[in-house]
């Protein structure tokens, strides 16, 4: 079974949003296994970095990626899990107002926002 993880800010966990985007994902894969890091990873009380590893193994495994932003804002940890992807040949979807988009890493930039947080890390710019 394709396995497809869903990268997408802490801020969206437990929301409506976040269920939103789990059926849209859900819908336009209905065969595959959607892998969410809420819940299907532990947060427990270990750090962030060692949460990002188990994230990244995760990544590794998965056969492509979707990802959501915050008003076009990815934080440092959805940033990473992207390229994790493109170094991996995985697929990477873009999930945003406009549905899902396949996209390749000459498709998009990021545009540091100069914030010292993980939270708000990159503005999401595609090529159309």
């Amino acid at each position: 079974m394709n396995e497809i993880y869903y990268a997408h800010s802490i801020w969206k966990y437990d929301t409506e949003i976040e269920k939103y985007e789990i059926e849209l994902i859900q819908k336009a894969f209905p065969n595959s296994k959607l892998i969410n890091p809420n819940g299907d990873i532990p947060h427990g009380s270990e750090d962030e970095s060692k949460i990002m590893d188990d994230c990244f193994a995760v990544v590794s495994k998965c056969d492509s990626l979707v990802f959501s932003s915050l008003s076009g804002v990815i934080g440092k940890g959805v940033h990473d899990e992207i390229q994790q992807a493109f170094i991996q040949r995985k697929p990477v979807y873009y999930l945003n107002e406009h549905g899902l988009k396949l996209i390749d890493l000459h498709d998009i930039d990021f545009i540091e926002t100069g914030e010292k947080s993980q939270r708000i890390y990159a503005i999401v710019r595609i090529s159309q």
